[in-house]
């Protein structure tokens, strides 16, 4: 069973890069491109214009990741590095972050097998210190 949780989407980024590192070259691509399938239909729902240039920034990065695969030409780590800070550095920053949140599973176990459809629909908040937003004390 996979477990779920909702992250930011420069926090996302930061870890897809830190996970990317431990994975076999070869499954890289494959496994962003599943992260994508699960990341691309909930970034449709932010339809605001005050998500707009986060989310099309988002799914540009999972556009070109898939367009890169189509290639069938393999990715160092070192492009693909460079692929993701590209995208996560143009993801405003807080305090103007639009305060996208996605739902994957937790460290991408299962990224393999689980598909949108296996995303449950009531995934609690997990505020960490990577979290953009405003904390009060």
């Amino acid at each position: 069973m996979t477990n779920w949780e909702r992250v930011e989407l420069r926090p996302l980024f930061t870890k897809l890069l830190e996970k990317a590192t431990n994975w076999e070259p070869t499954t890289v691509l494959p496994r962003t491109q599943q992260l994508g399938k699960l990341v691309l239909p909930q970034l449709r729902e932010y339809t605001d214009g005050k998500y707009r240039v986060d989310r099309n920034e988002a799914t540009g990065f999972f556009d070109s990741i898939n367009k890169f695969a189509q290639t069938d030409l393999p990715i160092s780590l070192e492009h693909f590095s460079n692929l993701i800070n590209q995208y996560r550095d143009r993801i405003t920053p807080y305090p103007h972050y639009s305060g996208i949140k996605i739902t994957v599973p937790v460290d991408f176990t299962d990224l393999d097998q689980v598909t949108y459809e296996d995303m449950p629909d009531d995934v609690e908040e997990e505020h960490e210190e990577t979290d953009s937003s405003l904390k009060l004390m």
